[in-house]
């Protein structure tokens, strides 16, 4: 009879100790799955400070694209100007 009492009180404990662990398992999943809705949301406001970075840069990209257009163009007509003048280039350097 008192190994039947004994081995009663183990499997109590036993039990005891997995409905502790279980408890704090089911506390991890609950955290997890809030970690898991905040990322979800901070993702979603990632993605559009993303979105709009990208579209900066190709209005900031397109921009310098013009300006280096038109300087350019300025200084190939200065060169096309002033290319019989230029006695530091040879004359058959230009076409």
């Amino acid at each position: 009879m008192a190994a039947v009492l004994e081995d009663d009180v183990m499997d109590e404990s036993r039990v005891a100790r997995l409905e502790s662990d279980v408890a704090h398992m089911q506390r991890d999943v609950a955290d997890m799955k809030v970690d898991i809705r905040d990322g979800r949301k901070e993702q979603g406001s990632l993605k559009a400070d993303v979105a709009s970075l990208r579209d900066e840069m190709h209005t900031g990209f397109a921009a310098l694209r013009d300006e280096m257009h038109v300087g350019f163009a300025a200084l190939h007509k200065e060169a096309l100007s002033t290319r019989s003048g230029c006695s530091l280039l040879p004359a058959d350097f230009w076409p």
